[in-house]
């Protein structure tokens, strides 16, 4: 990551405040508005050109504020690279947890688990939403496993979406009769998961398959012979009596009035 450049103060005046001001840097108002440029720009500069073009005199041109007054919402590029990188993976979060809760929230039954559509269209949902900004789909694939500052971030992103899918695949896994014991078991299964949709996302992104109904199907199948595998190891095999793939039944058309 650079550093600010040489002989420049660690924290002089904004110049967006009044001189002789010590008001800590606001959220509101015009100190607000220039914060969030930064993180802007940050985030666009990032997608656009990578880490090299973040350095401070590039970040507050792009941002059109003079480059003192970086200093008055960041102590340095770090800083800000890591506040706007949360920014977005909070968002992404969220909305990816929306989609997941959603996913699983459709398995209340044992004859769910044998209907290959529901887990299909998690997938769907799932590579949908993250290739849905490509941008921020080829920096986590890229640097996930980088040791920057932006790789520490993305580890941490891939390490909650690795808990969030544990802990729905362990409820839901108790719900269908799964023990303590069989908790090392759902916390590999659910690695498998997070790896089938990485790579299924990795793929598509490099365009070495550009058929993405393809790979959801694929990686669905897969899916499900993990399940049917996971289940049988448990012995729970008195769930597999309709586990056969299927499709789901279409809903009926509404009726025009």
């Amino acid at each position: 990551m650079s550093a600010p450049e040489a002989n420049s103060p660690s924290a002089p005046p904004d110049d967006d405040q009044p001189p002789g001001s010590r008001r800590e840097p606001g959220r509101r108002g015009k100190q607000g508005e220039t914060r969030a440029r930064l993180i802007r720009v940050t985030i666009e500069l990032l997608r656009g050109e990578g880490l090299a073009a973040l350095t401070t005199s590039r970040i507050t041109k792009a941002a059109g504020i003079a480059q003192p007054g970086f200093y008055a919402h960041f102590k340095n590029v770090d800083e800000l690279v890591r506040t706007a990188v949360l920014e977005v993976l909070e968002d992404m979060r969220r909305r990816s947890g929306d989609t997941r809760r959603q996913a699983f929230g459709r398995l209340q039954h044992y004859e769910d688990l044998a209907n290959i559509a529901l887990m299909r269209a998690a997938y769907e949902d799932g590579l949908n939403l993250l290739l849905g900004d490509p941008t921020f789909a080829e920096l986590l694939l890229r640097y996930r496993r980088d040791p920057s500052l932006l790789g520490g971030l993305m580890r941490e992103a891939v390490g909650h979406v690795r808990e969030d899918i544990f802990e729905d695949i362990w409820r839901t896994a108790q719900s269908f009769g799964f023990r303590s014991e069989h908790y090392s078991q759902v916390a590999f299964w659910a690695e498998q998961i997070l790896a089938l949709y990485l790579t299924a996302a990795e793929a598509l992104l490099d365009g070495r398959f550009d058929d993405r109904n393809a790979i959801i199907d694929s990686i669905t199948r897969s899916s499900f012979a993990i399940m049917i595998a996971n289940v049988r190891a448990a012995g729970l095999t008195h769930l597999l009596r309709d586990a056969r793939p299927r499709r789901a039944t279409p809903a009926p058309a509404p009726v025009e009035q």
